[in-house]
């Protein structure tokens, strides 16, 4: 009987042993010191290293700035992270697995978050780029909602219209620069959600009361298929 227990313990701790090893995130446990006393074969293959050259040594060591991050075991909020000569980010979490003698003991896991990352990064910085776009066109450019209200306006819209950004958002475009009296003038809003993309010529009201003659252009926004909101461009052609 005892045989048979002994044999079931070992192969338990084999098929652990090979669960542990196959999981892709990197895993390191460490003792109540910070020391490394074991890792999977994710670990060993992105230092391209040996088990020899990490057990016993401090985590710490193969951190980008030499120190374990402050973080809660058991938050899977986690941190992130890069090793020390390594490229890739990872997000750090970490969970508290006594060990016999050791109940300070933490397995540390270590996801691969670089392409996320990135991604994110790229996002931002097309983010930048069309509002360092919007921000600086020379000519007036305003976003609305659905609801055909001002959210945001550009600096040559402002000085075009004289309309500062406090002053209208939050409130419909087409009466703030449509002047009744005029015969020829056109409701950008309805027409972009009826029509889709326009273009063409009118007159249009500043808020000193003067008219300026613009050639106009308005497109829906549209995201992941559906219209969000629209943008609207007024070109000052006033001889």
């Amino acid at each position: 009987d005892f045989s048979k227990i002994e044999n079931a313990v070992l192969r338990a701790k084999r098929e652990w042993e090979a669960t542990f090893d196959k999981i892709p995130d990197l895993l390191i446990l460490t003792d109540s010191t910070g020391m490394v006393v074991r890792c999977n074969q994710s670990t060993i293959q992105k230092f391209q290293t040996t088990f020899q050259s990490i057990i016993g040594k401090p985590l710490s060591g193969f951190l980008e700035g030499g120190l374990i991050p402050v973080i809660v075991p058991g938050d899977e909020t986690g941190i992130e992270v890069q090793f020390a000569g390594i490229n890739e980010w990872f997000k750090l979490t970490c969970f508290n697995v006594p060990l016999e003698g050791q109940e300070n003991s933490l397995l540390y896991i270590f996801r691969d978050i670089t392409r996320q990352k990135h991604d994110a990064n790229e996002i931002l910085r097309q983010k930048e780029f069309f509002e360092s776009l919007f921000q600086n066109n020379p000519v007036a450019v305003v976003i609305l909602d659905l609801d055909e209200k001002i959210k945001s306006i550009n600096p040559a819209f402002e000085a075009l219209f004289g309309y500062a950004l406090k002053d209208v958002l939050g409130k419909k475009l087409d009466p703030l620069i449509t002047d009744e009296n005029l015969q020829d003038d056109v409701d950008l809003s309805r027409q972009v959600l009826e029509n889709g993309a326009i273009r063409g010529l009118t007159r249009k009201k500043c808020k000193n009361g003067l008219i300026v003659d613009v050639e106009y252009a308005g497109v829906p926004v549209v995201v992941e298929g559906r219209t969000q909101g629209i943008l609207a461009i007024y070109y000052d052609v006033t001889e």
